[in-house]
C-alpha cells in the first residue's frame, strides 16, 4: 500500500482551477553594518563618506586597525607619542624590515646585485639608531605594539602579568618608550634628541 502525501486543500483547489500558486515573498535582508561595539570603540565610522571625485557612499568604513591609532583616539597616548611610533614604523618598513616578515608583490627596492638602495639603507640605519636609543628595556614593547600590531596589554601578558596589572604595565611601558622615541627624533619641546 502506497502512501500519498496529503496536499493542502487550498493548494489543491487552486491547482484544479488552473491558478498558479502565489510566489512566496522574499523578505529583504537588512544590510550588514558595523556592530555597535566597533563603532563605540572608534574603529569604524558609520555615515556618509566621500569616494573618489565627489561621489558619496553611505555606510561604514574602517578608520584604522593600528593599535597606535586606537590608543591615540582613546586618549591613551599623545599626538607626539603617536607620531614618534609611526615614524619608527615607517623607517622600519622603508628600510626593508617588513620584507623579512611579509612578501611583497610590488616593486622591490634593491639593486641588480640584490643589495639595498641608498634610501633603504639610510632608513634602516635610522631604525637601528632609534632602537638603540630605546635600549633593551623598552625596545620589546615597541616591537610588539608598533611593528607587529600587538596590544600593550598583550605584551605585558607575555611577560607574565595578568588582568589589570597587564593593562597598566603595558600602557605605562609603551608611553615611556614612545616618549624616549620622541626625544630621539627631536619631536619634544625639550629640544635635542636623546643620545643614550
Amino acid at each position: 500500500m502506497s502512501r500519498k502525501p496529503k496536499l493542502d486543500h487550498r493548494l489543491l483547489a487552486m491547482l484544479r482551477k488552473g491558478a498558479k500558486p502565489a510566489k512566496p515573498v522574499k523578505a529583504k535582508a537588512a544590510p550588514l553594518g558595523p556592530t555597535p561595539e566597533r563603532v563605540k570603540k572608534g574603529d569604524i565610522v558609520d555615515g556618509e563618506h566621500r569616494v573618489g571625485t565627489g561621489e558619496r557612499w553611505k555606510g561604514a568604513r574602517v578608520v584604522s586597525t593600528s593599535p597606535l591609532d586606537r590608543y591615540r583616539r582613546g586618549g591613551a597616548i599623545t599626538d607626539i607619542q603617536d607620531r614618534s611610533g609611526k615614524r619608527l614604523a615607517a623607517d622600519w618598513k622603508a628600510g626593508a624590515g617588513a620584507a623579512a616578515l611579509i612578501g611583497s608583490y610590488g616593486e622591490r627596492e634593491s639593486t641588480a646585485s640584490g643589495e639595498m638602495t641608498d634610501t633603504a639603507a639610510e632608513r634602516h640605519h635610522a631604525y637601528v639608531m632609534a632602537m638603540q636609543a630605546l635600549g633593551p628595556e623598552l625596545s620589546p614593547v615597541i616591537v610588539h605594539v608598533v611593528l607587529l600590531d600587538g596590544s600593550a596589554s598583550g605584551w605585558a601578558e607575555a611577560r607574565g602579568r595578568r588582568g589589570t596589572g597587564a593593562k597598566v604595565e603595558g600602557m605605562v611601558t609603551l608611553r615611556l618608550a614612545l616618549d624616549r622615541l620622541a626625544r630621539h627624533y627631536g619631536l619634544t619641546s625639550r629640544g635635542a634628541p636623546d643620545t643614550r
